[in-house]
């Protein structure tokens, strides 16, 4: 799973340097990914998929925040980012099933098409 989250790591930084345009578009992509998971997981109100829920929202929102800061580094948006995906890391490993895993796999193999296409 840390491969996983290293890959979109890794994505997230290619993308960031070709351009805030496409950052942007990145962080769309998520944002889509995390509405198809939220919608697909809504039936589990457990207090466990609460908090995944939160930490995807966090994530998603420290990155919007990040790519709008005109004075944001390249530092400070790899530190956030590594954060709360090692965050993520943890709660995935913890509590999420299999099916869920797959469909995330799915969402970072489709991220990773579309920064291969923008290089």
């Amino acid at each position: 799973m840390e491969k996983i989250l290293m890959d979109l790591v890794n994505a997230s930084i290619a993308v960031f340097k070709s351009g805030e345009g496409k950052l942007k578009t990145a962080v769309s992509d998520l944002e889509k990914l995390y509405e198809e998971l939220k919608t697909k997981g809504s039936s589990d109100n457990s207090e466990q998929a609460q908090k995944l829920r939160d930490l995807l929202n966090k994530t998603v929102t420290d990155s919007k925040t990040a790519v709008n800061q005109a004075n944001a580094s390249y530092e400070d948006v790899l530190k956030k980012v590594q954060e709360n995906y090692a965050n993520l890391s943890t709660q995935i490993e913890a509590m999420v099933p299999a099916q869920v895993k797959d469909t995330i796999q799915k969402g970072l193999d489709e991220l990773n098409k579309l920064v291969k296409k923008e290089q």
